[in-house]
Parts: structure tokens; sequence; C-alpha cells
């Protein structure tokens, strides 16, 4: 029967012309977002063409926050580390991981679609894509901050 109620409310929103936007802090009603109304936008000072998407919650607020980022093809993130751990799973393309203090594109371990990597707080990786490029999805508890190292391939 839950799965009827939340039906009828899915519904509702559509009907009623409801706004259906991911909220930006803690919250106790559903979020529904559907696929092609995300609000991708850029990232300052990151991999040139990369696009974010905030599901729920606040990166930057505390508390648990999902973000959808899309990779362009061929790109390399410097080398960096986080405060808190995160949780990414692939949605499609391939995502490349690696570890350590230089971005050393042949140590790098292909994820393909349906993958998930948890990084745990502190541990110096960096991401990137081959000719595919990717979308992954990230989980951290936030305030979700990165410090870089290196943008240098080795």
């Amino acid at each position: 029967m839950p799965v009827r109620t939340y039906s009828i409310v899915v519904l509702l929103v559509f009907a009623t012309g409801a706004s259906v936007t991911p909220a930006f802090s803690q919250t106790t009603k559903p979020i529904i977002i559907l696929a092609g109304h995300e609000r991708w936008k850029p990232v300052r000072g990151w991999i040139k063409g990369d696009v974010i998407t905030v599901m729920s919650g606040h990166p930057r607020g505390t508390g648990e926050s999902v973000v959808r980022e899309k990779i362009p093809p061929n790109s390399l993130s410097p080398v960096h580390y986080h405060p808190m751990g995160e949780n990414n799973t692939v949605i499609s393309g391939t995502f490349y991981i690696g570890f350590g203090d230089k971005a050393d594109a042949s140590k790098a371990i292909a994820l393909p679609q349906g993958s998930f990597v948890y990084i745990p707080p502190g541990v110096h990786h960096f991401a990137m894509t081959k000719a595919q490029g990717a979308l992954i999805e990230t989980s951290a508890d936030g305030p979700f901050h990165k410090t870089i190292l290196s943008s240098r391939r080795k």
C-alpha cells in the first residue's frame, strides 16, 4: 500500500504543476527529479566542461548531499583529497580512478557503468575519463570540500 500512496503523490505533483526540484536543506518530504529536468551547472576551477547537478541536500552545507557530475571525454582531475568520505556510482560511461600523489594514468582503475567506489577521508586520488566520458553520482556528508595537490600528469 505505501507504494500506491507514493504513486498518488507523484501523480498529484504532475497534475498540479508543483515544482519538482532538489531540496537544498534537510527535508522530510520526498524529492523527485525526472530525467531531463536536472539543473546542470558548470564547475568553476575544476575540469573544463565538467557540469554538476545537486540531487538532494547542499554540498557546502552540513548533512548528506547527492550530486551528479558529467565528466567530459578525455578529462583528468588534479590529485586531491577530501576531509570526508565519498561514495561514487558510475551511471554511464567509464570512470577511471587512481590513488597516490601523482596522476599516473597507467595506474588508473577503469570503473564501467554500474560500478561503485568509496574513497575514505584524506585519501589522495585523481579521476579521469577517456573517449567516452562519464556520468557519476556522488554522495557524502558535508560540507563537501576538496584540497588539490597537483594537476600534473606523470
